[in-house]
């Protein structure tokens, strides 16, 4: 539930920086990370997992807004898999 309330926000960032990177509106991407998020709630650990349709550009702004939010805090380091839909919403 992390990941889709937050993607919500900081994914669209991602896939309009592909789309000024490229001009093609027709993008669409999956792209999956496994986070290890700490006991304090920040990620340990983020690795790309699956890439389907996206580019090194977009994979990496990915991975980089999901290493900057903050999860729920627990009592270990626990692993979560998390896949995005990036796409057009015209």
């Amino acid at each position: 539930r992390v990941c889709a309330r937050k993607a919500g926000s900081s994914m669209p960032r991602c896939w309009n920086a592909e789309y000024e990177r490229t001009h093609n509106r027709k993008i669409e991407a999956q792209v999956e990370v496994l986070i290890v998020v700490s006991p304090g709630g920040t990620a340990e650990d983020v690795k790309v997992i699956g890439n389907q349709g996206s580019s090194t550009e977009m994979t990496a702004c990915v991975a980089e807004e999901v290493r900057s939010w903050t999860y729920p805090e627990g009592t270990r380091s626990t692993p979560v898999n998390c896949r995005f839909v990036l796409r057009s919403t015209m």
